[in-house]
């Protein structure tokens, strides 16, 4: 019989209730004995007494199995309407796919990078333990606590699987932009137009690249805090002089012109108003020859530092006091190392002259460059070491989802027959996307924590806080991490790392990056055709299982699956779209492109997160 409530808020028994209704119409009785009408039932009463009574009937090892009891839709929703609650009783029906699948999909969220959380009040934690009249009320903080904190972490993983479809192509685009920028940088290493300072901004912007430079606060220079702070970082390296200088001697197809091979020595060299040279010595770079030195190596490395007024010439300062100049072959990568003496000789004669300037590199410059160098090497190394291991992140929560896995289909083999189970397992299966996008994300080289940046920079002058909305005079919302910085949204990070790689095109413009870093449409298709697989996967597994599940058909539980791939789909296009043609978008097509946004976004929560809900209270059970 049905149960004290409404069947509207699930009251109603399907397995007893409806089905003895039913039974009972498709009876009669005739001359004292039990004849079936027909109605709703296939079989001679004979039959439906020597085998298993429908109603409650459970598997057997009779493979003909108990008789069906079919009734017509309008039948149902006259006399059977509403649906069943899910039984506290039954693991099958609830705890399998909330305990085994829902929750360590929360494990995963918890890795995916994001930018604001629910905020909890700090009144909440504001109790003196050590007066007795507070300590009753410890409980009621610490119940309103968790359930703020369980609110987020749920609303965080609703809208996870919602948007998983942009959130994986964004994470495989960010990784398409790292591998092109490193690709970039170990290409020009020996190339002296990309110089120290500008593969140093590159390499930051991988590491960095996902701070939002789209939003937030921004400096009186009209820049974010996060580009400001790299320039500041980078500001020290040997910067493109040497590009500006070497370009003299250089033809406009690349190759480099003859270097004279008799110099005259400079008397001094400003600056700012560039080298200039006299006449007045007729000694060459032929006069101070010296061992080359040994060469510097690794990605921020080069053959040796350049000086930017003299490495035209190929002369190469020795690295002892006493040391002279040598001249080399290689015009276009032999730097200008200089010896004590012609140093002292034009910081004499500018100071004669009264020429302000004085020479570029120094003995002491040199040195003072070289540890720039190294601590430049140094940062970005603890900036990647800052990062936490794949296997910590995404490796041990897999296992644990592996094992739930594993229970349901042990659980299976032992009750053969129960749908709950088999459907609970296609559940599991779709919610598989979720530590898809959890093994994207910890495939990026860029962190999730901004404090990595701001503890090496030391800055504390933006605004901490973020406003959402506000309910009631109280700010819902809060920063994930106490930082100046906004981390970009996971759906947004591969945008906001080819923003950085485009402003450093625009600001320093290294030589063939721009072309490096351009999406085409090929590029566009192996990115999209990746995230497509990855939420078609999970679907299609749980599309087809609840499909193959009798009775078998199309219904509810497969529609559900099938509405939220075609949503996603839909998503993950329209992501692609924007991305290449975002910036020339007028004003209708913008339009356009967000109300199809909306319309999938809809699509997908509708389903996600309803069709996750109705499975687990029975809704679909009816």
């Amino acid at each position: 019989m049905p149960s004290g409530r409404s069947p509207y808020i699930g009251g109603q028994n399907f397995d007893q209730h409806c089905c003895w209704l039913a039974v009972n119409e498709s009876l009669r009785s005739f001359n004292d004995t039990i004849v079936a009408a027909g109605n709703f039932l296939t079989v001679s009463a004979n039959v439906l007494w020597d085998s298993q009574f429908p109603c409650g009937a459970r598997y057997s090892d009779n493979q003909t199995g108990s008789p069906v009891v079919t009734v017509p839709y309008r039948w149902c929703q006259e006399n059977c309407p509403g649906w069943e609650l899910s039984r506290s009783s039954s693991v099958s029906q609830w705890v399998q796919p909330l305990v085994g699948f829902i929750l360590p999909a929360v494990v995963f969220c918890l890795t995916i990078p994001r930018q604001q959380k629910l905020r909890v009040p700090d009144r909440l934690f504001d109790v003196d333990l050590n007066r007795f009249c507070q300590l009753p009320v410890t409980p009621l903080l610490a119940l309103g606590t968790g359930i703020l904190v369980s609110l987020d972490i749920l609303g965080w993983v609703a809208i996870s699987f919602t948007f998983s479809g942009p959130m994986l192509l964004s994470g495989l685009y960010e990784a398409h932009m790292d591998k092109r920028l490193l690709s970039y940088v170990e290409d020009k290493l020996d190339d002296p137009r990309v110089t120290f300072d500008k593969r140093a901004r590159i390499l930051y912007a991988i590491l960095i690249g996902n701070l939002s430079l789209s939003e937030g606060p921004v400096g009186e220079d009209g820049e974010h805090p996060a580009w400001t702070h790299m320039r500041e970082l980078s500001q020290d390296l040997p910067s493109n002089q040497v590009q500006q200088h070497q370009s003299a001697f250089v033809e406009h197809d690349g190759e480099p012109r003859n270097v004279p091979q008799s110099i005259p020595r400079p008397t001094a060299i400003n600056p700012e108003d560039g080298p200039e040279l006299s006449d007045t010595s007729s000694q060459t770079c032929n006069d101070y020859q010296t061992p080359d030195p040994e060469p510097r190596s690794g990605i921020l490395g080069s053959p040796a530092l350049r000086s930017p007024h003299l490495s035209a010439f190929g002369c190469r300062r020795s690295s002892s006091r006493d040391g002279e100049v040598q001249h080399t072959g290689d015009k276009e990568t032999a730097p200008i190392l200089l010896p004590d003496r012609l140093v002292t000789d034009a910081k004499a004669t500018a100071e004669a002259n009264g020429i302000n300037g004085a020479l570029k590199y120094s003995t002491t410059d040199t040195a003072r460059t070289q540890a720039v160098i190294d601590r430049t090497k140094i940062r970005l190394r603890a900036m990647l070491a800052c990062q936490y291991s794949f296997g910590s992140v995404v490796g041990a929560p897999v296992v644990f989802y592996v094992g739930s896995f594993i229970y349901a289909l042990i659980e299976v083999g032992n009750s053969l027959g129960d749908n709950d189970t088999s459907h609970a397992l296609a559940f599991g299966m779709w919610w598989m996307t979720i530590p898809h996008i959890a093994i994207i994300s910890g495939c990026l080289l860029a962190g999730n924590n901004p404090n990595m940046l701001e503890g090496i920079v030391g800055h504390l002058d933006s605004e901490r806080s973020i406003s959402c909305f506000h309910l009631v005079g109280y700010n819902v919302c809060a920063p994930v991490f106490e930082s100046g910085y906004r981390p970009a949204w996971m759906w947004s990070r591969g945008g906001s790392k080819r923003a950085w790689a485009e402003k450093i095109c625009d600001e320093y413009n290294p030589r063939g990056l721009r072309e490096e870093i351009r999406m085409k449409i090929r590029d566009w298709f192996k990115v999209a055709s990746v995230a497509l697989f990855l939420v078609a996967v999970p679907s299609t597994l749980a599309m087809v299982t609840s499909y193959q599940t009798p009775e078998i058909g199309l219904s509810c539980r497969s529609l559900t699956v099938l509405v939220y791939q075609s949503s996603e789909t839909l998503l993950i296009l329209l992501w692609v779209w924007e991305g290449a043609k975002g910036a020339s978008f007028g004003n209708r097509t913008r339009w356009l492109w967000r109300i199809l946004v909306g319309l999938g976004s809809l699509g997908a929560v509708f389903t996600a997160i309803g069709g996750t809900m109705m499975q687990i209270m029975g809704v679909y059970r009816n």
